[in-house]
């Protein structure tokens, strides 16, 4: 018989030169830290039951390498290592936020671009739709996403955040 292993969700606070972020995170005993979601403050979309959870939750100090990894993107944008995900969504969203953590650092690309690489440019909104809904913004770096055009689009942190991502990456915008 197989026994389950409890692990225990916890709620974060990180100052970042962008403003507070909120992360959830899971450990379970002897096990390191995954993180499931990062949010600014005015995050938006946010999903009801993150909302929630956020209000009703005293937050507890940043495991070491949660913070470690913070503190190593916002002094230089090239962090030493990936943090351990557990991003919850549909089978097509898990596909689109894998193809942004390949976007190279100091590189963009568009809805279009992930579209065909998905299955078709008649996947564009639905592209957009998933990167709208990335729970963890920065981890896999939905800000790297840019219009048809070229132009800077929405970005669920805002658009003055996306632009100081950008610029830390050394995308000019």
């Amino acid at each position: 018989m197989l026994t389950a292993i409890p692990s225990t969700r916890c709620l974060g606070h990180y100052s970042s030169p962008l403003g507070p972020l909120r992360l959830l995170w899971q450990t379970r005993p002897g096990e390191h830290t995954v993180v499931e979601g990062l949010y600014f403050e005015d995050h938006h979309p946010i999903p009801r039951e993150v909302r929630e959870r956020l209000q009703s939750s005293a937050p507890t100090h940043l495991p070491s390498p949660v913070a470690d990894w913070l503190e190593s993107y916002f002094e230089s944008p090239i962090p030493a290592e990936s943090m351990d995900l557990k991003l919850s969504g549909t089978d097509f969203q898990r596909r689109v936020w894998a193809q942004l953590t390949k976007i190279p650092l100091g590189q963009t690309r568009t809805y279009g671009d992930l579209a065909r690489i998905l299955g078709g440019i008649h996947l564009a909104r639905a592209v957009g739709a998933a990167v709208a809904r990335n729970p963890v913004s920065i981890l896999v770096p939905c800000h790297r996403v840019r219009g048809s055009d070229g132009s800077l689009t929405g970005f669920a942190g805002g658009m003055e955040r996306k632009r100081f991502l950008l610029r830390h990456e050394g995308v000019f915008a």
